[in-house]
């Protein structure tokens, strides 16, 4: 998806920020990495937050290891910052992606569903010369869709959709595929596929039904896994700050791997390299655990995992954290844990969309031991 030059200035990138980090950057390199930045709040924005956090706790912690156990010689503290700042930048290139926001100090409006082309141009699919411009372009807006099947000329480089809470919103591809991206979710994907290969990133939760193609292969990507398809029906969900990454088969069959390699006697890496591969048919899931790092092949109803698109979320033995985040997505409340214990407790039930949270808050503030406070859009669980 990426092309040469973008990759090449991403590790350039990375390569500044870890001689920045350990002190060792020259002043033409900082010069330079102030200059890539430039006036954009997103990419200096996003030199901070290059690292996923899942990936920045592993590395810090892996780092601190290295420093207790390197023996006989002890462990300088440069030697464990140098260790800590590799390992929390060895995040995907894709982690890139996820973050590409602003330029020019043009900043995504978090209300507004959002396009941003290659060239880092915002369009907001509400203003109507914003859907003119696309429309010269073949990209084309109808209802809450955003049509690429008759583009020819939809520009170089990726575009990410941005999906705010609240809403869900549908592209259709230059392929033919559709994706239906959940709340608070964004897609990157190029304009016109190549001619070996078609591959999307993810950040968030979508349902796919992928074109069939045999001589290219359907890839969406997430920071800690690969799904490889030709053609077929599944579903992802994989927001960042879950704990978990879920894979949901309808229809074909899928490879998942695993974006984190874990082998006996191989110290934990984060990045683009593919681990063990999972094998899907139809109505089985791939959970991932990130912190655990272990995945387990579920059989479920597979209808209750999709239904989100139909408006209805069922939650089957699922963590109060998990619960509150889906509500926070769909109806745009904030939510605060006075207890990290409160996020492990375990629900079942169903919610639509149409109606109000009420009565899932009323069943919540029920429960022995938890009190609910309520003020505007706050959530407060103590």
């Amino acid at each position: 998806m990426n092309t040469q030059h973008n990759e090449e200035e991403i590790l350039r990138v990375k390569k500044l920020i870890i001689r920045k980090i350990l002190g060792e950057a020259t002043e033409a390199e900082i010069k330079e990495l102030e200059g890539w930045a430039g006036d954009s709040t997103g990419r200096k924005v996003l030199i901070k937050r290059l690292s996923d956090k899942d990936c920045m706790e592993r590395g810090i912690a892996q780092a601190r290891h290295v420093k207790r156990t390197l023996s006989p010689a002890p462990v300088s503290m440069r030697q464990f910052v140098r260790a800590a700042a590799i390992l929390l930048l060895a995040a995907s290139t894709a982690l890139f992606l996820y973050n590409i926001a602003t330029r020019n100090n043009q900043q995504i409006n978090p209300s507004k569903i959002t396009l941003v082309t290659g060239r880092g141009d915002l369009s907001e699919l509400s203003d109507p010369s914003a859907l003119a411009k696309l429309a010269k372009k073949g990209i084309m807006v109808y209802g809450d869709t955003l049509d690429y099947s008759l583009s020819v000329n939809g520009g170089r480089g990726d575009h990410t959709l941005h999906v705010p809470r609240k809403r869900t919103f549908t592209i259709k591809l230059a392929d033919g595929t559709l994706v239906k991206l959940n709340s608070e979710s964004s897609l990157t994907y190029p304009a016109r596929f190549a001619n070996n290969q078609r591959e999307v990133m993810l950040n968030g939760e979508a349902f796919f039904q992928v074109s069939k193609d045999v001589s290219r292969p359907f890839l969406a990507s997430t920071t800690f896994q690969h799904i490889k398809v030709l053609g077929t029906t599944f579903n992802i969900k994989a927001y960042s700050y879950e704990t978990k990454v879920v894979t949901t088969l309808v229809e074909g069959e899928v490879e998942v791997s695993e974006s984190v390699k874990r082998k006996s006697g191989e110290k934990e890496r984060c990045g683009n390299e593919e681990g063990q591969a999972v094998q899907l048919v139809p109505g089985l899931q791939y959970v991932y655990e990130k912190k655990s790092g272990t995945g387990e092949v579920k059989e479920v109803d597979v209808n209750k995992f999709i239904s989100w698109k139909e408006g209805v979320y069922y939650f089957e033995s699922e963590r109060l954290e998990d619960i509150m985040n889906n509500l926070s997505r769909w109806y745009g409340v904030n939510v605060m844990f006075r207890s990290d214990n409160l996020k492990e407790l375990v629900l079942s039930g169903r919610l639509r969309r149409d109606e109000t949270p009420d009565n899932l808050i009323k069943t919540i503030d029920k429960l022995e031991s938890v009190e609910i406070i309520r003020s505007d859009n706050l959530i407060i669980i103590r």
